[in-house]
């Protein structure tokens, strides 16, 4: 995706979650228990997954999974009569104007989220022997690296031009920090310069192989596996669409889908709307975990679910013939639902937000804050397949596989 942001930011802007502190030999005078150095919080396995679940928490931020990774690339892809950004928010109705510049708030909290998970990665990864050799310390290697990948992706495609073979290696990127900071004033004095398209990219597809390799099969949806490291490779040579790229796309979809374990998984819902109202269905890949009492708040379905549902109704769907859906599959029908609540049948629905009667999705609803949020998805990596194999060099048009509802 093309943005406008061309301008690097200091190491200052990553998080670091543990900064030492020195404490006095006074018994009235205790040392803090709310930050530590690094040496004393890590100190065995259990620590290591405390911390790493910590890395997943980061990630529900409103500059990340939860929020903004999803809804700032659907305002970038502003098109006239297709999406519009209705509410107060100044930062996001700037990005939907095509305004990414290095004082926009919300770019500032994807960029500085983003970092924060990447730090946390790498300082599980420096501390990764204190895991037992074997398929603990495996696991939780391949997660910290999933998750930096994972990262990293969203920032190269939000910060930087496009992927182009051509000018790839000489392009700007963002920054690779791929070593722990827990120095955090030394930090903010360095300026770390940005890497090339390319050697993030590059960085990226190196850290999901390895991860492939060392993650298990299948883990609880809300934690990352094999299954997602095949996804998420899926998504990035997708995106890359250099030499080859297409058909690992499509392996890799078709590995995220094919491993599925358990009764039903790897399959399709009987509607494309399940996935997004009820956890853990077979559709379900990856998705962010909440509760009432842990979860991200400020997330998506604040600014883009109708106001019946407790949401803002900031984004609206100019247009569902636009975003190529057909008006008589379910997936372009809209349910009109203006004061009353709708049943859920249809992927749409028209309901009372900041302009007249808007269209919205029920794919994101507040009024359910333990509904987890979906980052990937069985229909996701069979439509990956299908582009790929109608692509020039891969498996002919014929024989591309039915995507399904």
């Amino acid at each position: 995706m093309k943005t406008k942001l061309l301008k690097s930011f200091v190491a200052s802007l990553i998080a670091v979650s543990l900064i030492g502190l020195s404490g006095c030999q006074n018994a009235l005078e205790v040392n803090p228990t709310q930050s530590v150095e690094i040496s004393q919080a890590l100190t065995n396995v259990d620590d290591l997954n405390a911390f790493l679940t910590g890395t997943y928490s980061t990630l529900t931020a409103q500059g990340g999974a939860a929020c903004n990774y999803i809804l700032l690339p659907d305002l970038l892809a502003y098109q006239p009569g297709v999406v519009t950004f209705n509410g107060t928010f100044g930062a996001y109705g700037d990005l939907n104007q095509l305004g990414h510049i290095t004082t926009n708030a919300e770019a500032q909290r994807v960029w500085g989220t983003s970092y924060n998970v990447i730090n946390r990665a790498n300082i599980v990864l420096a501390n990764i022997a204190i895991a037992p050799a074997g398929t603990t310390r495996n696991r939780i290697q391949g997660e910290a690296l999933a998750l930096r990948a994972y990262a990293y992706f969203n920032l190269v495609r939000m910060f930087a031009r496009q992927y182009d073979p051509a000018t790839a290696a000489t392009t700007p990127g963002v920054p690779l920090q791929l070593t722990a900071i827990t120095d955090f004033p030394a930090a903010s004095a360095t300026r770390t310069p940005r890497a090339s398209v390319q050697a993030v990219y590059t960085q990226i597809v190196n850290d999901l192989r390895q991860a492939r390799q060392l993650l298990p099969l299948n883990q609880a949806v809300e934690l990352v596996d094999r299954r997602v490291a095949y996804g998420l490779l899926a998504r990035v040579h997708l995106q890359r669409g250099d030499a080859g790229d297409y058909a690992l796309a499509g392996a890799y979809a078709d590995s995220s889908i094919s491993t599925a374990v358990g009764t039903g998984a790897g399959t399709l819902n009987a509607g494309p709307v399940t996935v997004f109202t009820t956890n853990g269905t077979p559709e379900g890949i990856w998705e962010i975990g909440q509760d009432a009492t842990n979860n991200a708040g400020t997330d998506v379905a604040t600014f883009v679910a109708a106001q019946i549902f407790g949401g803002r109704g900031d984004v609206s769907i100019d247009n569902v013939t636009a975003l190529g859906f057909g008006g008589t599959a379910i997936r372009g029908l809209v349910n009109p639902v203006f004061n009353g609540a709708a049943t859920g049948a249809h992927m749409f629905y028209e309901g009372v937000g900041l302009v007249v009667d808007p269209i919205t999705t029920y794919k994101y609803v507040p009024s359910n804050p333990k509904k987890n949020v979906v980052v990937m998805r069985v229909a996701e990596m069979r439509l990956i397949r299908a582009e790929c194999s109608v692509r020039p060099g891969t498996i002919e048009a014929a024989a591309a596989p039915v995507v399904g509802s």
